[in-house]
């Protein structure tokens, strides 16, 4: 659940698009560990899990968290190592694809 918020959060995607583009996306599949014939939750699940097991504890902090722990575990040197680059957004002026 927390890997779809991940993407649902870096691409500005509603709950029922994030599970749509889920099932359709490679990439994302990939991401999130699942094979394209397995099931996705419910777009409502993904509201439930916010609320009842996130409370108030944002993305953001579980991002730090996960940081944390990866330096605490010698995975990366230092959190300044850390960068999340902005994630280009295709519009019809400006495609991701060429010939798009």
């Amino acid at each position: 659940m927390v890997k779809l918020l991940v993407l649902q959060h870096l691409y500005k995607l509603s709950d029922e698009r994030v599970i749509e583009d889920a099932s359709l996306n490679l990439a994302y599949m990939y991401f999130l560990d699942i094979n394209p014939d397995e099931e996705l939750p419910h777009p409502s699940l993904l509201a439930k899990f916010r609320v009842h097991q996130l409370q108030d504890v944002t993305l953001d902090e579980i991002i730090k968290e996960i940081v944390k722990q990866c330096v605490e575990k010698g995975i990366i040197k230092t959190p300044e190592s850390v960068s999340i680059p902005p994630i280009p957004r295709q519009t019809p002026s400006r495609p991701l694809l060429k010939g798009s």
